[in-house]
């Protein structure tokens, strides 16, 4: 996460605390997870459920969030949410499947809108 996205949700990147010079190993992370008393969030202070590291430019920082912010902070993921869009993905699945199964099958698949 860059400062500018830190600071966007009124985290200050110089008050999390510092991080392992290197990446942190697979054991770090449960292992800060599991201190009690847990790590605060970054904008509550409320215990932290998930941590990361950020680097903004002056050194990895450890970034605790509590679930509701890191949900806010999470990037957004774009899926299906109207019927077309539904639809057109389990179109684009089944051609890929067909493909791989070697099929030349034409799919289609038929709404009562369009018949």
């Amino acid at each position: 996460m860059h400062a500018e996205e830190l600071r966007q949700h009124g985290i200050d990147q110089a008050s999390l605390p510092s991080a392992p010079g290197t990446e942190p190993t697979r054991q770090e992370f449960p292992t800060r997870l599991n201190t009690l008393p847990p790590a605060p969030c970054a904008r509550c202070s409320e215990a932290g459920i998930t941590t990361n590291v950020t680097d903004a430019g002056d050194g990895p920082r450890w970034l605790d969030l509590c679930w509701p912010h890191a949900r806010e902070l999470a990037h957004p993921y774009h899926r299906p949410t109207t019927i077309e869009e539904i639809l057109d993905a389990i179109l684009e699945v089944a051609k890929e499947v067909a493909a791989e199964m070697g099929l030349s099958v034409p799919l289609r698949i038929w709404t009562d809108e369009e018949g």
